[in-house]
């Protein structure tokens, strides 16, 4: 998860860098996804997988997702108006949002892991 920052502009922000940035930056996930740069697959086996149909909306959730800010219900949320436009989650952006549902667990399951570590340690006390 450490590994989520750029290469690149790792100063700037998301909106700082616009959405040109974003999708250049999640072409530059899909090719190091596919060298074994990253040691992630999310888009190995998605060969339709388009970083320029993604939108600020996705840009949005990547930002939380960096940050570890994002929510169980930001999830939800944003799944939902996915697949209400689209109906599936087959294009560029529903293969995104799977993948940010991916990440958004693991940031969650940390954070429900720390609270659990810290609330047996409190009760040892």
């Amino acid at each position: 998860m450490d590994n989520l920052k750029p290469k690149e502009n790792q100063g700037q922000t998301e909106s700082e860098k616009g959405l040109a940035g974003f999708q250049e930056e999640m072409a530059q996930f899909q090719e190091d996804e596919r060298m074994g740069v990253r040691k992630s697959g999310h888009f190995l086996h998605t060969p339709g997988f388009n970083p320029k149909e993604l939108t600020e909306e996705d840009m949005a959730i990547w930002q939380k997702i960096k940050d570890k800010s994002i929510g169980k219900e930001d999830v939800d949320v944003y799944r939902k108006n996915l697949v209400s436009v689209f109906g599936n989650l087959d294009s560029s952006r529903g293969q995104f949002c799977q993948m940010a549902a991916n990440l958004g667990a693991v940031i969650l399951m940390k954070k429900q892991l720390e609270e659990y570590v810290k609330n047996k340690q409190e009760a040892k006390q």
